[in-house]
This record gives structure tokens, C-alpha cells and sequence, in this order.
């Protein structure tokens, strides 16, 4: 991560509010590029050119529909974190926005803990990033020589395919979402009732 410089876009269309995102965010103890967009148009286009490694957007940008935005970026962005800050702070729109693919949600009214969130956003998806290379780069076992001949493609695309094991990693943001505005106790148990 030394050298590396994070580019956060920040969707933000009221200039006041821009001003006080950008503050929080020079607290963040990593070298860091911002580009502030205010528009849907200007959005769209800082998403190709700027190619940031994290989004900050107000909840309710005129003619902009975040839980859209936020759903079409979960299939298109895979793996882009998004922290939505909302003057409301209701929490009815807090699930919405986890459910939609949002990393985070905070109030504007209490923004200190927006430096922390993208920090530690930012170390984990570069840190996603550093552990991907060496997966794809596993060999293969070789084969012992009286293995069975690999059989043809079209043997092969006959064969149903083995289903893909179940992941939690889908969970981990709103697990973390869920701690953060928790200030009480949680209590894990299994089906029984135990404490685990």
C-alpha cells in the first residue's frame, strides 16, 4: 500500500456540505486523490475517466436515484465501496441503502467517523487486491501418469456443473454496518439458544 495513492469521488451537490465531506476526508491517514461531481451527468462521467477506488455520495442528489445507482454498481462495479452520507439519518433509508450495496451509511451530523470508515474500506480493498494475484496464480496439481485422459469439451459442457459454494463475504459490510451502530450488546446464539 506504500506509494499508493486512493482516488475518492465524492457525489455531493450541495458545495457546503461538499466542503465539510472533504474536510473529514484529509484525516485520512492514506494519500488520497478527491473529485468532487455534484450531477448525475458529471457522475457518470468521473466514473469512467477518474476511476475512483471509493465513493462518498449524499443520499439525495437532485434527479439522482442513490438505491439505483448503488443496485446498477453492484453489478457493474463489483467490489466499488460506496459511503452514503444523508442529512435525514433515518434508519429506514440507512437498511435501504446497506440492502442496495452501500459499505456504509452515515448522518451528515455526525461525520467524524467518516475518515475511519474510508480508511479502513480503502486497506480492505486493497488488501482484496494484493491476495488476488497469488489466487489466480496457484498452480495446477500435476497429474500422475496413470491418471484418466481429460475428456473432450463437449463431454465436458454435457457434464452438469458442481454448484459454487456459498459465501459470506456478501455479509461482511452490513455485519460491520450492524457493529458500528450497535452501541449495545449483541448477543450470537445458535439454533438451540446457546451462547456461542
Amino acid at each position: 500500500m506504500t506509494g499508493t495513492t486512493f482516488r475518492i469521488l465524492i457525489l455531493e451537490h450541495n458545495p457546503n456540505d461538499a466542503e465539510m465531506i472533504e474536510a473529514q476526508l484529509r484525516k485520512v491517514a492514506l494519500t488520497t486523490s478527491t473529485k468532487r461531481v455534484g450531477t448525475k451527468e458529471m457522475f457518470l462521467r468521473a466514473i469512467e475517466e477518474f476511476d475512483p477506488d471509493i465513493i462518498v455520495a449524499d443520499y439525495a442528489v437532485p434527479r439522482f436515484d442513490i438505491l439505483a445507482a448503488l443496485k446498477q454498481a453492484s453489478v457493474d462495479l463489483p467490489g466499488l465501496p460506496w459511503v452514503i452520507v444523508s442529512s435525514a439519518g433515518s434508519e429506514d433509508a440507512a437498511v435501504s441503502c446497506l440492502t442496495a450495496g452501500a459499505s456504509d451509511y452515515l448522518s451528515k451530523k455526525n461525520l467524524t467517523r467518516l475518515a475511519a470508515a474510508v480508511k479502513s474500506l480503502l486497506e480492505k480493498k486493497a488488501a482484496a487486491a494484493a491476495r488476488a494475484p497469488e489466487s489466480q496464480k496457484q498452480p495446477e496439481p500435476a497429474a500422475p501418469a496413470n491418471a484418466p485422459a481429460v475428456p473432450a469439451p463437449e463431454a465436458q459442457a454435457a457434464a452438469p456443473a458442481a454448484p459454487a459454494p456459498e459465501s459470506d463475504a456478501g455479509l461482511a459490510p452490513l455485519f460491520s454496518a450492524l457493529m458500528a451502530a450497535t452501541p449495545d450488546l449483541i448477543a450470537f446464539v445458535d439454533i438451540d439458544g446457546k451462547r456461542l
